[in-house]
């Protein structure tokens, strides 16, 4: 059961750090500029861990994150983490975005990005720790309205991952998520930002450390974040 348990927190936080700082958002960190991100996020998922039942289970995880805007992408750094008595959560993140469609804070219109992701995390629990390592691509789209400046955005993201572990076998593990969000803008040239997001997937894997018991299989997951960010 240890070991089951360990898969699933380590897939809770399938999105940590990249839905909690509102990466999904498509607004680049204009040019010679650096952002400064922290945000939060619950997510609930809803496993099959026996052949009759489907049991539901909340997490919740708290990050930061950095990002340095260059002419049409931006590169980033995020870590985030998360410790109750028995268990414990960590993990940190780099990413790439470009701008296919690009605008400044200020710009409205229609902005499209594509972002490419790479994550560590470790959960621990009772003392042993489960490792995951993995990646990342998400397209996004949004339209900036005019006068307000605020947006509205829709997001598709796949990951790709593994997942090592004591009394586990590795697994290769793959999901399908997508969000929608606002960004609300506001101060001197529209620096900062609240960005609340809702997000949410689907992990066709099983529980039990093999990937032959369909009775087992499947992790559907919501997700709900709120972020803030200051382009410096």
């Amino acid at each position: 059961m240890r070991s089951e348990l360990a898969v699933l927190l380590v897939t809770s936080w399938l999105g940590s750090g990249c839905f909690s700082l509102g990466l999904d958002a498509p607004q680049l960190t204009p040019a010679g500029q650096n952002r400064i991100s922290v945000g939060g996020d619950t997510l609930i998922g809803s496993p099959n861990l026996a052949p009759t039942d489907r049991v539901s289970f909340p997490s919740i995880a708290v990050a930061a994150g950095y990002r340095r805007g260059f002419q049409s992408w931006d590169l980033g750094v995020r870590a985030w983490g998360m410790g109750i008595p028995d268990w414990y959560g960590v993990g940190v993140g780099a990413d790439v975005r470009y701008g296919f469609v690009s605008r400044l804070p200020t710009e409205p219109g229609w902005s499209v990005t594509g972002r490419l992701g790479v994550s560590y995390h470790q959960i621990g629990i009772g003392g042993t720790p489960t490792h995951y390592a993995g990646g990342d691509l998400t397209v996004s789209t949004g339209y900036r309205f005019p006068g307000f400046l605020h947006m509205i955005y829709l997001a598709v993201r796949g990951h790709v991952w593994g997942v090592f572990g004591r009394d586990l076998n590795p697994q290769a593990l793959g999901a399908i998520a997508g969000s929608f969000g606002w960004e609300a803008q506001f101060g001197r040239d529209k620096r900062w930002a609240i960005l609340p997001q809702v997000g949410g997937g689907y992990i066709p894997v099983s529980w039990n450390g093999t990937l032959d018991d369909p009775d087992r299989n499947g992790l559907p997951f919501l997700q709900l974040t709120l972020a803030a960010r200051v382009h410096l």
